[in-house]
């Protein structure tokens, strides 16, 4: 249990502290003010909400619920880190603050992560409960939202309880931690290669 904790604080402190530097090269961050992207956050969000199965191609049976997407929201400090996957390998992560890696599915190892993970919500379903509304996560706390056939579940976890190791959570949220991990050496490539 103590190596799980230390895996979660490292974790923990990597988003965190990208979140806080930012992403990007020195030269997209000194770029004129009128030349600054507006903050999509909310507009990217509320995008992965609206998709459907069907716009994804992904068919499912009628009359088993069956998840095909996740948005988790975690909030880490001085905002919401917000990651979706879907079933068909889609993935976008992105922050409150603006800055988004977006197209995971066009990186193998991400699409195959992201279906994986979408997979395994498949067992935490019975701890959530159907939902219209979309808030945010409270301070010190992980939000999962499970986009599914009869519509969309939400479930809620303290970081408290992820620290320990206990939580029911745990393997889904460490799993997002994995797709996010590779989502940022993805981009830090990317940005190297310019």
């Amino acid at each position: 249990m103590e190596y799980i904790g230390i895996v979660l604080l490292v974790v923990v402190m990597v988003v965190i502290a990208w979140v806080i530097l930012g992403s990007g090269n020195k030269k997209e961050k000194a770029a004129p003010a009128e030349k600054k992207k507006e903050n999509v956050y909310e507009d990217l969000r509320g995008l992965a909400f609206k998709t459907t199965h069907h716009q994804l191609g992904i068919e499912l049976p009628f009359d088993v619920k069956t998840p095909y997407g996740i948005v988790m929201d975690w909030y880490i400090g001085n905002g919401v880190a917000t990651l979706t996957c879907f079933s068909s390998g889609d993935t976008s992560l992105y922050f409150s603050g603006g800055a988004a890696i977006l197209g995971g599915i066009g990186i193998t190892g991400i699409r195959d992560m992201a279906k994986t993970y979408v997979s395994q919500a498949v067992e935490i379903l019975p701890l959530t409960s159907k939902t219209e509304e979309f808030p945010l996560p409270e301070p010190q706390t992980v939000r999962f939202y499970i986009l599914t056939n009869q519509g969309v579940y939400v479930g809620t976890e303290s970081m408290a309880q992820f620290q320990t190791g206990q939580s029911k959570w745990f393997p889904l949220f460490i799993s997002a931690n994995n797709i996010m991990s590779e989502m940022r050496k993805a981009d830090e490539a990317r940005l190297a290669a310019k």
